[in-house]
């Protein structure tokens, strides 16, 4: 394969190329990881902060909040995003709908996830939900209708 191009963990497709493919790789290589209010470094899974809206003490759990995995996924693709989904929103370049690629960031309502280039988002949904992928998230039910935005980052050091 190419340098610089990605494939899924387990399915042998390539979802793209380029630092987005490289994100969505690294956020698809999380999956199953338990959700942790504020968890997430640069690095990985951390223990997070606590209390969440629901009220989970995220600094007995080890994983990834929303953002913290849309951060460690393109930090592995050397791009360095801020920590909360509202900051991330502000920090990317707007992207159709009609034009999302593996990497994008969907933006919801004190939300994000990243796009894994099939029409899904992986994403660490909420406590007591590990990092998943929502099939054809912009169809879904739930999270279609709230969307905000989506967003690319742009290339800058991690």
């Amino acid at each position: 394969r190419a340098v610089g191009s990605a494939v899924a963990p387990g399915s042998g497709d390539v979802v793209g190329d380029g630092p987005g493919a490289v994100a969505a790789a690294a956020a698809l290589a999380q999956l199953g990881v338990p959700y942790s209010w504020g968890g997430g470094t640069l690095k990985g899974p951390s223990t997070g902060i606590c209390c969440s809206p629901g009220g989970q003490n995220g600094k007995v759990v080890t994983g990834f909040d929303c953002s913290g995995l849309t951060r460690y996924a393109w930090a592995q693709a050397g791009v360095r995003l801020p920590r909360t989904s509202d900051q991330q929103l502000a920090a990317t370049r707007r992207v159709d709908p009609g034009e999302v690629q593996a990497g994008d960031l969907y933006f919801f309502p004190g939300h994000v996830g990243i796009a894994d280039g099939k029409g899904g988002m992986i994403h660490a949904p909420r406590p007591g939900k590990p990092v998943t992928v929502t099939p054809d998230v912009l169809r879904d039910r739930f999270y279609g209708p709230q969307l905000i935005g989506i967003g690319r980052p742009v290339s800058q050091g991690a």
